[in-house]
């Protein structure tokens, strides 16, 4: 995928996608949700949900 004035943040979410196998068009999809949600007003930027650490040898979801 193209990045143009890509933060940190944004190329460790393209990173993390390219691993999972997203297509292109995925990633731009789930880039531009973000984005939106971002740009919502009220929305609490200083709140990141916790996530389990990925494992980059399990198998994506539906294909064991």
């Amino acid at each position: 995928m193209k990045e143009e004035q890509t933060t940190p943040l944004r190329q460790r979410m393209i990173e993390d996608m390219d691993i999972r196998g997203l297509s292109e068009k995925t990633q731009k999809e789930h880039i531009r949700c973000t984005k939106h949600f971002v740009a919502f007003p009220g929305a609490d930027l200083d709140f990141v949900p916790p996530h389990p650490q990925l494992s980059l040898n399990s198998a994506p979801a539906g294909t064991s």
